[in-house]
């Protein structure tokens, strides 16, 4: 093979080779965008209500039956007393006095009939007589006094027994209100704190049913990015394995050393022919020489992720990695940027209408077929290899 059929064979290659890289790269970042599903331990259990606290109030104590009135008023024994005093200051001031004013007059007719001969045994008589009549007059003084007195005493007994009964009564009502506010309190602290127990229950039930809105929508979500995903990495499973065993049949063509049958030897030794640097791959002013000079020194980075990080530092020693690596990186962020942006899509437009899912399945639609539209381009590359690789077995 001359010069001329090595590099369009190494082109051919490269092509391959770089096509298969950005194609395991897009793969592993599907990878990495996959979402977990929230797993719901079963049976999902209601979220137990809030303890229920004791109310610590005590009902208050109604009032015992209101005063009753005695039928008949009993006079006091202290009422008595104060009654036989009354008697007594009466007798002092107007009974004795006259009961004395009499005696003497009493006395007087007796002395002045006992002496005398013609009425002779008459002062004895009259002075029993007399003495009789102040017996009565005492006793009917003392009982007018006595009743006069009673009346008071029981007056003043009905006015006490009236006052003590308005009194009891204005206590009696003073309680009964305070009774009906401090129960009227109580009832209205027992529902605030029902009322709270409540709400307490009502938001517990609240935060139970979003939390399962939330689940559900976030599992909805990882389903149809993860369904997303399944189907757009079947697909690049398929056209990367195809395009692998076409890689492997253009190899077995035994143009490269196997040891060098990898992206960065080839896009080197490509560069050294297409550069004049060397006019075969064998020998020793050949490819593989200068190719291994140059790992010896350092000069060449052999890792293609350690490329990635340090590309800039390739571009003077290998010049043609160099421009194969910028487009592969840009057709890398290129598809994966739009498979983010449909992933994203697709997660905005889950909800719990009808239209969203709807939404979601248009959008996933729609990446499909950008996908669908760099897998052709992948067959079609892959057709050209196994062109190639035909016209070379028919040109042997």
């Amino acid at each position: 093979m001359d010069k001329q059929e090595t590099l369009e064979y190494l082109e051919t290659v490269i092509k391959l080779e770089k096509e298969c890289y950005s194609l395991q790269k897009v793969m592993a970042y599907n990878e990495t965008q996959r979402i977990e599903i929230k797993e719901l331990s079963p049976p999902l259990r209601y979220p137990d209500p809030p303890n229920r606290q004791p109310f610590q109030g005590k009902p208050p104590v109604k009032p015992s039956q209101a005063p009753q009135t005695e039928s008949v008023i009993k006079v006091s024994k202290y009422a008595w007393d104060d009654i036989f005093e009354n008697i007594k200051s009466a007798a002092a001031c107007s009974i004795l006095p006259v009961l004395a004013v009499s005696l003497c007059v009493t006395i007087a007719l007796y002395m002045k009939y006992n002496t005398s001969n013609e009425h002779e045994g008459f002062g004895k008589v009259f002075l029993l007589l007399s003495f009789i009549f102040e017996l009565i007059i005492l006793s009917v003084t003392t009982i007018i006094s006595y009743k006069i007195e009673y009346r008071k005493a029981r007056k003043k007994a009905q006015e006490t027994a009236r006052s003590e009964k308005e009194r009891k009564k204005k206590n009696y009502d003073s309680c009964v209100r305070a009774y009906h506010i401090a129960l009227e309190n109580y009832n209205c602290d027992k529902k605030e704190l029902e009322r709270r127990y409540q709400e307490r229950c009502a938001e517990i039930k609240t935060q139970h049913e979003e939390y399962l809105q939330k689940t559900n929508r976030h599992n909805l979500v990882a389903k149809n990015n993860n369904d997303a995903l399944d189907s757009l990495q079947n697909k690049l499973t398929v056209i990367f394995l195809t395009m692998k065993t076409t890689l492997d049949q253009i190899y077995d063509v035994d143009v490269v050393y196997p040891k060098y049958c990898n992206l960065i030897a080839v896009a080197s030794f490509y560069e050294y022919l297409d550069s004049g640097r060397c006019d075969e791959l064998e020998g020793k002013d050949g490819a593989y020489n200068i190719f291994e000079l140059e790992l010896r020194l350092d000069r060449i980075i052999y890792e293609l992720d350690l490329i990635n990080v340090n590309l800039s530092q390739i571009q003077k020693n290998q010049y043609r990695l160099y421009c194969e690596m910028v487009q592969v990186n840009r057709n890398i962020s290129k598809l994966t940027e739009n498979i983010r942006v449909g992933l994203n899509q697709v997660a905005q437009a889950q909800g719990e209408l009808y239209s969203g899912v709807v939404q979601a399945g248009e959008v996933t639609q729609g990446l499909s077929r950008q996908v669908d539209v760099y897998v052709d381009r992948l067959e079609g590359v892959n057709r050209e290899v196994l062109d190639y690789l035909a016209k070379c077995k028919s040109s042997k």
